[in-house]
């Protein structure tokens, strides 16, 4: 893998630009520079690229695209501003190799499993998560490491959220009575983190109330169906967790 993480980190040192201008604008809070989401599309069609040949340099973009989705969604957390999260996150981009569209959140090499980096979310997960030490220019924006792992994690806390609530809002009943780990679409990495960083990830992610309801109120979800499933559904993200990670319930 490190040959895949060498070449991938060297590919996001040269775009390294492009997110922190981006990063600062939505950090900034200002209704004119706030809305980022075009860089993504930027960064996924890039002018002249060659997306034939070896999979690790052809679907570097889409490294790039999973990388910057992360940074952008955990900016978003710490400048309490989760809206323009999931406004990315719901954003219709290209299937990689297709002109079919999908929001971001539902790609799998986007949101967690990468081509150029094995299409494995346990190496995914580990690359973007420890970013804080490689890119040296996430400093100017999340000062310390503990701060920019409670907003990553409480970014993929509110999608996973939002994973449920689609779910949910196809079914009448009570949803995940089977062990069927390949419901779970984004990735859950972040449930293996310790303690603190999830204490401070749900602290950030539950200051705002209405950001929590909107998650699953525009699928339609009353809070009372959300507490339905919800047992059930963290079943399911510990079977996911012991198949990939070998997670025991509550470690």
């Amino acid at each position: 893998m490190e040959q895949f993480y060498n070449t991938a980190d060297e590919a996001i040192n040269v775009a390294a630009p492009l997110f922190m201008m981006a990063l600062a604008g939505i950090e900034s809070g200002k209704d004119k520079f706030k809305d980022q989401r075009s860089l993504l599309d930027d960064l996924l069609s890039i002018l002249g690229w060659n997306y034939s040949g070896l999979v690790l340099l052809a679907d570097l973009p889409e490294a790039l695209g999973f990388v910057y989705q992360g940074l952008h969604g955990a900016v978003c957390m710490k400048s309490e501003q989760p809206d323009l999260a999931i406004a990315l996150a719901d954003m219709k981009v290209p299937i990689r190799r297709t002109t079919e569209l999908a929001p971001v959140w539902r790609q799998p090499g986007l949101i967690g499993w990468p081509a150029s980096l094995g299409e494995s979310c346990r190496n995914s997960w580990e690359f973007i998560y420890n970013g804080f030490r490689r890119w040296e220019w996430l400093k100017e924006i999340f000062e310390e490491e503990m701060k920019y792992h409670k907003a990553l994690v409480a970014y993929y806390m509110a999608l996973n959220i939002t994973d449920l609530a689609e779910h949910a809002s196809c079914s009448p009943e009570k949803i995940f009575h089977s062990e069927d780990i390949s419901l779970i679409r984004v990735p859950l990495g972040f449930l293996k983190e310790d303690k603190e960083v999830h204490q401070g990830a749900l602290a950030m992610l539950i200051r705002n109330p209405d950001f929590l309801r909107m998650l699953w109120g525009r699928w339609g979800i009353s809070e009372e169906k959300m507490k339905y499933n919800w047992s059930e559904w963290l079943k399911l993200c510990f079977s996911w967790l012991r198949n990939v990670y070998s997670v025991q319930n509550g470690t």
